[in-house]
C-alpha cells in the first residue's frame, strides 16, 4: 500500500510555536524580521494607443506590483485583487503594458506593491489616461472583464451573428474568428444593440457559456439575415481574462490502494472550501490539453465539464477511481473553490501496477433469426471475463475489404465497432447476450468481429460468421403484365431535396425490364416483380436532371474483385433501380425494403436507400405504394402510401434516402410514368 499526503505549506509549522518563554529551545528560534521603509510607488505614461498603454513604475523597495486598468464607471478591484488581476516583479524601476483596451475610452490605472522583504503594501498609485480613437466603425465595445465573465456591447441595429470564442480553440482548429463565423455559420442569431453578460458556466437561451481565467477572448459579431448566415461585415475585438485570486483555502489528498486499474482517493477539505472537483486523467492527456487548450487555466474549466466524469463535491470524501490502465502515469488534479470565490489546483502524480490478470476468453457465434431469417441474424457474445466490447458486424466482403488495407480485426472493431454499455457487458459476462442484426441481405456471408477487453484493458479478438438465406418465394403470379410492361418510358414528378429546395423531373427516360441480366431476370421473376432501371431522382437547384450513371452487375463484376468475390453483392449495389411486383388480378405495387439498396458504388461512400417517406413529420417507412394502370396500358401512376398504425398513420411517398436516415429526395406528388412509343 502506498499513501500520499499533501498539505498546503500554509500549515507546514503549525507544531512548532507551542512551547513558553522559558524555554531555552526557543532562544535560537527565528522572529519575525523588524518593519523596513515602506514602499512607495510613481506611475508614469509611457507609450498610448488605440488598444494598448504602456506605463513606468518606479519604487523605493524591491517587491511585486499589483495593478489593473479600470474603464471609466466599472468597479474598481480590491486591493488584494489587484495581484490575482496582474503582477510583475519590480526592483527600482520596470516597464509594463496593458492590451486589449478599447479605443476612445477612459481608464484609471490602479497599482500597489507589496514589499519583497517584509510584505508591507505602498499606498494606491493611479493614473489616468484616455486612448485615442482607432477610426476604425467597430460596433463591438468590451466594457468589463473579470476572470469568469465579460461584458460587451454591440452596436448594430440589425440582425447580426454573435459569439465569445477561445482564441486558443480557434489556433488549434486552424480557424480564424472570421473563417468561423462565416464559414462554419457558429454564432447566436441576434438583433439590435444590446450589452451582453457573458458568465462562465452560464446559458445564453440553449448556448453554454464558457470563459476562464487568463485567456485570449475574441468577441465576433457578424452582419446576418437573422438566421445562421453571413451576410455582411464580421467585427472582432480581443480581450484576455485576468488570472483568478489563488485561495488559500486547505486541502488534504491521500491516494491509497494503487494497483493496476484503480486508486482509492480521499480527500479533506478546509472549512473554507466551498465546493471542489476531483478528477484522474493520464499525464500525457493531461499535458495534450494544456498545451490545445493555451496554458495550466484549461484545466481549471475542463474539470468542470460533465463529460470529464470529475467527482463534484463539498464535504471530505473517500472512494475509488477505477478503469485506470495498468503501468501508465496518471494525475489526480483537485480543483478548489473556496467561500471568497478564489481557487487553487493541486495535481498528484502517480502510477498504476502491471498487469495481473490474464488474456479474456469468451465465445461468439453468428447464428440465423427464427423470424425474417433471409435478413436477419444474431450475434450471441459471452466471456465471464468482460468489462469492455466492442462488436463490428458487416458482411464477409465488407470485413475483408479492410483486412486488405492492413488493418488488423482489433483495428477493425476500434474504428468500426459499437461499444456495449454497462448493462449489456453484464450480461455478456453471465447469461450471455445476443444481439439481432436487421435489415440484411438475402443469400450473403456476414461476419462479426468482436474485441473483449478485461478490466485491465487486456484484448482478446474473436470472429464468427454466418449467413443468411435467400427469401422464402411466394405463390407464382401469371400476368401478361410481365411482358407488356417493358420497355422505355419517361418520369415526371414533383420532388423535395436534402437541402429543402422544391424542385422537378420532367420525362426522364427509364427502362421497366424482366432483370439487369438473365440471371437477375429469372430471379425476379420467381419473386413476382419487374426492375425499374436507372431511376431518376437528383435534381439540381437549377432544375437540370442530374446524369446519375447506371452501373449494370457486369460493370461491378469488372470493376473490383469487392463484387468478383462476392457476386451477391453485385445485385445488392447495382442501380440506380426500383421494382414493381404484380399480383393476383394484376394488381401492381412498387415495394421498398430497407435492406434494398438504390445503388451502393459511389466514390463517396454513402449509399443510397429507397423507401418510404412522410416529409410533414419527418418518418420513414418501408412502404408498398399503389401503382395504377391507364385503360390504354400506356400510363403508369405511383400514389402515396396511406399507413394505418403500423407506420403512426402517415403518409409515405417514394424516397431516396443517404446512409439509411437521410432524406436525399422525397416525392411531393405522385409519380406518372408514360410509356415510350
Amino acid at each position: 500500500m502506498r499513501k500520499l499526503y499533501f498539505f498546503l505549506t500554509l500549515f507546514a509549522g503549525l507544531a512548532l510555536a507551542v512551547g513558553c518563554e522559558n524555554n531555552p529551545q526557543n532562544q535560537d528560534k527565528p522572529q519575525p524580521p523588524t518593519p523596513g521603509t515602506t514602499p512607495e510607488i510613481t506611475l508614469e505614461q509611457a507609450a498610448l494607443e488605440c488598444n494598448s498603454f504602456t506605463f513606468t513604475v518606479t519604487t523605493n523597495v524591491e517587491g511585486e506590483l499589483g495593478y489593473a486598468v479600470v474603464a471609466e464607471g466599472n468597479t474598481t478591484p480590491k486591493i488584494d485583487e489587484l495581484f490575482a488581476l496582474n503582477s510583475a516583479e519590480v526592483k527600482d524601476t520596470a516597464t509594463l503594458t496593458v492590451s486589449d483596451l478599447n479605443d476612445n475610452t477612459a481608464y484609471t490605472l490602479v497599482a500597489i506593491l507589496r514589499a519583497k522583504e517584509d510584505g508591507i503594501l505602498s499606498e494606491p498609485a493611479k493614473l489616468q489616461f484616455t486612448t485615442p480613437d482607432d477610426g476604425i466603425d467597430n460596433p463591438i465595445v468590451i466594457d468589463e472583464v473579470t476572470y469568469n465573465t465579460v461584458t460587451f456591447t454591440i452596436n448594430i441595429a440589425g440582425d447580426y451573428l454573435f459569439q465569445c470564442i477561445d482564441k486558443a480553440y480557434l489556433e488549434h482548429n486552424g480557424q480564424t474568428p472570421e473563417s468561423y463565423i462565416n464559414t462554419m455559420g457558429i454564432g447566436i442569431p441576434e438583433k439590435g444593440v444590446q450589452t451582453y453578460e457573458w458568465i462562465d458556466g452560464s446559458k445564453y437561451g440553449s448556448y453554454d457559456m464558457h470563459l476562464r481565467e487568463d485567456s485570449e477572448y475574441y468577441v465576433i459579431a457578424a452582419i446576418s439575415d437573422g438566421k445562421q448566415n453571413v451576410t455582411g461585415d464580421i467585427f472582432v475585438k480581443p480581450f484576455r481574462t485576468p488570472k483568478r485570486p489563488v485561495s488559500e483555502a486547505g486541502m488534504t489528498i491521500e491516494l491509497k490502494d494503487i494497483d493496476s486499474i484503480s486508486v482509492n482517493i480521499a480527500t479533506t477539505p478546509d472549512t473554507t472550501v466551498a465546493e471542489y472537483y476531483v478528477w484522474v486523467e493520464t499525464q500525457a492527456n493531461i499535458e495534450y490539453y494544456v498545451q490545445v487548450g493555451g496554458g495550466e487555466t484549461f484545466l481549471n474549466s475542463l474539470i468542470k465539464y460533465a463529460s470529464s466524469g470529475s467527482w463534484h463535491l463539498t464535504q471530505a470524501n473517500e472512494q475509488t477511481w477505477g478503469g485506470l490502465t495498468p503501468d501508465t502515469d496518471y494525475y489526480c488534479l483537485v480543483y478548489l473553490i473556496d467561500n471568497k470565490g478564489s481557487d487553487m489546483m493541486q495535481k498528484v502524480e502517480f502510477r498504476t501496477s502491471g498487469k495481473q490478470l490474464g488474456e479474456p476468453q469468451g465465445e461468439v457465434s453468428v447464428t440465423t433469426a427464427a423470424e425474417n431469417p433471409h435478413k436477419t441474424l444474431n450475434v450471441n457474445i459471452f466471456s465471464e471475463d468482460a468489462a469492455y466490447v466492442k462488436v463490428a458486424f458487416n458482411t464477409a466482403a465488407d470485413i475483408q475489404e479492410e483486412r486488405n488495407q492492413d488493418r488488423t480485426d482489433s483495428d477493425i472493431a476500434r474504428l468500426y465497432g459499437f461499444e456495449l454499455n454497462a448493462e449489456q457487458v453484464e450480461a455478456v459476462r453471465t447469461t450471455g447476450l445476443s444481439l439481432i442484426n436487421e435489415e440484411l441481405w438475402p443469400n450473403t456471408e456476414y461476419v462479426a468481429v468482436v474485441s473483449i477487453k478485461n478490466a485491465e484493458q487486456t484484448e482478446t479478438v474473436i470472429c464468427a460468421s454466418g449467413n443468411t438465406p435467400k427469401k422464402a418465394l411466394p405463390t407464382r403470379v401469371e400476368s401478361d403484365l410481365f411482358e407488356t410492361l417493358q420497355g422505355e418510358w419517361l418520369v415526371s414528378y414533383e420532388l423535395v431535396q436534402v437541402n429543402g429546395v422544391s424542385v422537378s423531373i420532367t420525362d426522364a427516360k427509364v427502362t421497366i425490364a424482366a432483370g439487369a441480366d438473365d440471371k437477375s431476370a429469372k430471379e425476379y421473376r420467381d419473386y413476382n416483380r419487374l426492375v425499374v432501371l436507372d431511376w431518376p431522382f437528383d435534381v439540381t437547384s437549377q432544375g437540370n436532371l442530374k446524369d446519375t450513371p447506371y452501373y449494370s452487375p457486369a460493370d461491378l463484376l469488372d470493376s473490383s474483385s469487392y463484387w468478383r468475390n462476392y457476386e451477391s453483392l453485385a445485385y445488392r449495389d447495382y442501380g440506380p433501380k426500383i421494382f414493381l411486383e404484380i399480383g393476383e388480378g394484376d394488381t401492381i405495387t412498387i415495394p421498398s425494403e430497407r435492406n434494398h439498396y438504390l445503388y451502393n458504388w459511389g466514390d463517396d461512400g454513402y449509399v443510397l436507400y429507397f423507401f418510404g417517406a412522410d416529409y410533414d413529420s419527418r418518418k420513414s417507412a418501408p412502404a408498398t405504394f399503389p401503382v395504377t394502370l391507364s385503360e390504354d396500358g400506356d400510363t403508369l401512376t405511383i400514389g402515396a402510401h396511406h399507413s394505418g398504425a403500423e407506420f403512426d398513420y402517415g403518409v409515405y411517398r417514394p424516397s431516396v434516402f443517404r446512409n439509411m436516415t437521410e432524406m436525399w429526395a422525397v416525392a411531393t406528388s405522385d409519380i406518372v410514368l408514360k410509356r415510350v412509343k
